[in-house]
């Protein structure tokens, strides 16, 4: 996978000006949207962060699907990364609450042929080499708007049910490309958006990243469930009236 962090000419001098000044920047998110947080446990000593909980996962807003499991991101994918310095809000003082700012991602197909129902799964928030000095969050201090092109994958981990956070991709042909934000709510105390206070560089997270092709089973909803309890309920009425 060939994946590549761009840094608008601006950004430096906008966050300068946040801290210098102690104006903040209002990135453009939904009210009624809330971030999903990648809170899950340690489990078998692989770490924290590996996906969210069942909790998290089903307080998300979208979908939950089953999946088969996760293969890598194609090497021929071709990810590349810019972030919005328009959209940055800093907590004033710094560590008085989270930061926030978007990221606009693009995936380029180039494997040579099309990929049909791509996700790119996040599976979990890692430490960023690319920026230094190198940048560490606490998982569950990281979160992610999701919006309506997102889904929960739930795959089965040993008969223990895992929750990945992806986004749909669609059908990308040899050469296209799908762009969508990544809307960040970074959790620290003081937030980690920045290394030092007066550091005028932006530091966010790397991400382990998955692939999935084809089309997830959507697991039936707790109103289609309740719906068909009814259902059966009445059919048992009228076969005993």
């Amino acid at each position: 996978m060939a994946m590549k962090r761009v840094y608008p000419s601006t950004l430096r001098c906008a966050i300068a000006s946040v801290l210098a000044l102690g104006v903040a920047f209002v990135a453009t998110v939904s009210a009624n949207a809330l971030p999903t947080y990648w809170d899950r446990e340690d489990f078998n000593g692989s770490g924290k962060g590996w996906g969210v909980t069942a909790a998290t996962a089903n307080a998300a807003g979208v979908p939950i699907v089953d999946a088969p499991g996760l293969p890598a991101v194609p090497a021929a994918l071709a990810i590349v990364r810019v972030l919005d310095p328009s959209t940055l809000f800093v907590p004033v003082p710094l560590g008085s609450g989270p930061a926030t700012v978007t990221s606009t991602w693009t995936a380029t197909n180039n494997t040579g042929s099309a990929i049909q129902n791509a996700y790119l799964v996040f599976a979990r928030p890692e430490t960023n080499t690319e920026h230094i000095p190198s940048v560490t969050y606490d998982p569950a201090n990281v979160g992610l708007t999701l919006g309506a092109n997102w889904v929960i994958l739930k795959l089965d981990a040993a008969g223990i049910p895992v929750y990945y956070p992806a986004v749909s991709l669609g059908t990308l042909a040899n050469g296209a490309a799908a762009a969508f934000p990544l809307f960040y709510t970074l959790q620290q105390n003081p937030p980690q958006v920045f290394n030092q206070p007066f550091n005028d560089d932006l530091g966010i997270p790397a991400w382990k990243l998955a692939f999935l092709t084809g089309t997830p089973i959507p697991e039936p909803s707790t109103g289609l469930l309740v719906a068909i309890g009814l259902l059966g309920i009445a059919r048992l009425r009228r076969q005993h009236s």
